[in-house]
């Protein structure tokens, strides 16, 4: 994963190539584990982890690291966004035998994954949770045109949390990206904007100047839930920030263009914010975008640097295609 994030902001193909043999070897080692249980495209072996300190099990303990998301349904899913991210590398760096055979595994797996874990109204044959959702509807993992029975289940889970997440470190990561990307922008704002345990904000309120490991690391009589594996620095839920920038202030690199040569700025603005600014110094020059209410309009402006390109998505549906300069809306 990391590779291609690095290359998706920076545009370094003499990185990615150095660092290619290494998401090779990290699909291919899941790949023999997939192998000795028969070659279905599963990842069913190995010490799993899973949704590392989700808040979301059925009996209640919340000093469990384990999350109640399916080990194999996770570890499955993650197997094929490797292999996908492997088959980009390769084609970004030209390696077309590696890409097919990288594309290839990526088919056979979403095929057993769809047939494993699926219904084939939508609907997940595993007990339900916000990761499994956000990790379908992220990767793509989900039969045709059922997307919508998935972001259904997810926004079940999210209400009967009182319109909470509970997601651990493979879901969160995930969690307001794929609710804003699949229309459920509003939802995203309202996890974003609670300040009551659990959330973002109530860290805040609690005194945080740094993200925590648990969401529950501190309670609200002020008292510390554990000492055992309680960070008080940990970024990992740290990720919100990825979409403050890709989704509510809207800039996004472009696969075809890395580094920012060509960003994508479509800002998904909510009533909850009045205004929101970014200025992000990229490889290619420093963007800029802003926007703000006024009155029941959303104005604002963006800035494309030297030699680089843009396209503008507004809330209107208005599309605009920015050379460098300047721009209003």
């Amino acid at each position: 994963m990391m590779p291609w994030a690095v290359y998706e902001c920076y545009g370094d193909l003499t990185q990615l190539r150095e660092e290619y043999p290494v998401m090779k070897t990290w699909v291919d080692r899941i790949r023999k584990d997939d192998e000795a249980d028969g070659g279905r495209g599963l990842w069913l072996r190995g010490s799993q982890l899973g949704d590392w300190l989700a808040l979301d099990r059925e009996d209640g303990d919340t000093q469990n690291p384990f999350g109640a998301t399916d080990l194999a349904y996770t570890a499955t899913a993650f197997y094929y966004y490797s292999a996908s991210l492997t088959a980009k590398a390769a084609k970004a760096l030209g390696y077309e035998e590696d890409q097919r055979e990288y594309e290839a595994l990526c088919e056979k797996i979403k095929g057993t994954f769809l047939a494993e874990y699926f219904q084939e109204d939508g609907t997940l044959k595993i007990h339900v949770t916000q990761t499994a959702c956000v990790l379908s509807l992220f990767f793509g993992l989900y039969p045709q045109g059922k997307r919508d029975a998935v972001l259904d289940q997810l926004k079940e889970r999210i209400q009967a949390r009182n319109m909470h997440l509970d997601t651990g470190f493979c879901g969160t990561p995930f969690l307001c990206r794929a609710l804003s990307d699949n229309g459920a922008n509003d939802l995203a704002y309202t996890l974003f904007l609670n300040d009551d345990l659990p959330s973002w904000l109530y860290e805040v309120n609690m005194g945080a100047t740094t993200v925590w490991e648990r969401w529950n690391s501190i309670l609200p009589d002020g008292s510390i839930s554990g000492t055992g594996m309680n960070s008080l620095n940990h970024y990992a839920y740290g990720s919100i920030v990825d979409w403050m920038y890709r989704n509510l202030c809207g800039l996004n690199p472009v696969e075809e263009a890395p580094g920012y040569k060509k960003a994508v700025i479509r800002p998904m603005a909510d009533r909850r914010i009045p205004w929101a600014k970014l200025r992000q110094e990229t490889a290619s020059g420093e963007y800029r975008v802003e926007w703000c209410w006024q009155g029941e309009e959303l104005h604002g402006s963006v800035t494309v640097p030297f030699d680089c390109q843009a396209e503008l998505r507004l809330p209107t549906g208005e599309t605009r295609t920015l050379s460098a300069g300047t721009y209003v809306f």
